[in-house]
């Protein structure tokens, strides 16, 4: 359970850009088990593997741990909702325009549908929804970051809208006499406000091209006004709706990844469930094994594939489940333990009883009818029979005195075969015990 930390307001915004950052990456790869995936995607962004655990673990509005891994939370909520519904949850999480093409894939996935069919969907939500805005860069945001004024009365807009009209005073000034019928009027005027709340930018234009009268010619559109002005390269949305220069962003970044640090020793991920392995998941697992020169362990495939360490509460299961899915699969091998290994490489006469080994049935029989029984015989070997079967070093296995117990059994043991089990073909034994 995460643990209450005192954050202030300026950091929470840029955490929840950096989170937006996360999601993006999140949706992109639809689940992560590991997330050093997600860390590949953002650490040209600024975002390291334990600045993303903290924050993965630490805002529980947008993402979830799930049956072991990390899914948008916005996925869970709307699960057996209408398409539409999950459409606007996961941009309400996002809280910023996201690319048409991504947000196909989730919702195609979601759906059984192909993804061009998806988008196609998509596109139609954003041209004709309330909820859903389009943009000319084929992108789609929610509505709740933008104004969307029409012909209600100044007072009732700013409250529809959630805004000021003291913030909105504040971004007509950043204006000055700004003139809104200009062919490059969003790009100035973001030049000239920024950064500025998208709302308050939104009410300075319809404030000036829209009379406060149900007579007047409105010339204020608000899906145009945003269409176009969401698709200017090089600014970025903070999570409160404000637009800024991408420089801003890589600060904003720079900061959550300092909260990051701090969040991190209060956050814990509860393990309760043990991993359900998928499809992909054993896939993955068995070209590990068969692309390996040497026998991997299930261990090995544990902590490189999913970050489970012994450490980890459901640890034994998930060794388990692990052992389980690999023994059932005819590619790989078991060659004990937790080992596996491609069966290629498994020697030729593994399977093979050695030559001195391989006694030859006799059909002589006693005088009471049983078989002669085959019988060593001293001038065999290179002193007496009884004496060598009796000599401590074949009959010891180094169980007179308690060895102390081992966390790990180690990966490998060395073998020492002395010449006298050799010739007894005989193995020296051990107990090998480790703690659970």
């Amino acid at each position: 359970m995460s643990k209450t930390v005192t954050i202030k307001p300026d950091e929470q915004f840029a955490r929840l850009y950096a989170d937006r950052l996360i999601l993006e990456a999140l949706v992109d790869l639809h689940e992560v088990i590991k997330p050093g995936e997600l860390s590949e995607q953002l650490s040209s962004k600024g975002l390291g593997l334990a600045a993303i655990r903290s924050l993965l673990a630490s805002n529980a509005d947008i993402f979830a741990y799930n049956e072991r891994r990390w899914v948008p939370k916005a996925r869970l909520d709307t699960e057996g909702r209408p398409m539409l519904a999950a459409v606007d949850r996961l941009l309400r999480a996002f809280g910023a325009p996201v690319a048409v093409d991504l947000m196909a894939r989730e919702i195609a996935i979601r759906y059984g549908i192909e993804p061009e069919d998806a988008a196609d969907r998509i596109r139609r939500f954003g041209q004709t929804d309330p909820l859903v805005l389009l943009t000319r860069d084929d992108r789609v945001v929610t509505t709740e970051v933008l104004f969307r004024g029409s012909d209600e009365s100044r007072p009732r807009a700013y409250k529809l809208a959630g805004i000021t009209e003291e913030e909105v005073a504040e971004a007509q000034k950043k204006l000055g006499n700004f003139d809104w019928l200009h062919n490059d009027a969003l790009v100035l005027a973001l030049e000239k406000a920024a950064p500025v709340s998208l709302k308050a930018l939104g009410a300075a234009a319809w404030v000036a091209l829209s009379p406060d009268s149900p007579f007047g010619n409105h010339l204020f559109d608000w899906r145009t006004f945003y269409a176009d002005l969401l698709s200017i390269p090089g600014y970025v949305i903070s999570a409160d709706g404000v637009i800024a220069s991408e420089a801003e962003g890589a600060k904003w970044v720079a900061q959550a990844a300092k909260l990051a640090d701090k969040l991190a020793p209060t956050v814990e991920i509860e393990d309760a469930v043990p991993i359900e392995l998928k499809p992909e998941d054993i896939e993955n697992m068995v070209k590990k094994v068969t692309g390996a020169s040497e026998t991997v362990t299930a261990k090995q495939l544990l902590e490189e594939l999913f970050e489970i360490t012994p450490t980890v509460r459901t640890y034994p299961d998930d060794m388990a489940n692990v052992m389980d899915a690999l023994r059932g699969d005819k590619r790989v091998l078991w060659v004990g333990g937790d080992r596996f290994q491609k069966p290629e490489a498994r020697p030729d006469d593994v399977d093979e009883i050695p030559m001195p080994f391989q006694y030859v049935a006799s059909d002589h029989l006693q005088e009471d009818g049983d078989p002669v029984d085959v019988e060593l015989v001293d001038e065999g070997l290179s002193s007496s029979l009884r004496k060598l079967i009796l000599h401590p070093l074949a009959q010891d296995v180094l169980d007179e005195e308690l060895q102390p117990r081992l966390k790990n059994i180690p990966d490998q043991i060395r073998l020492v075969l002395k010449p006298i089990h050799r010739e007894l073909g005989t193995f020296p034994m051990d107990r090998l015990e480790h703690q659970a």
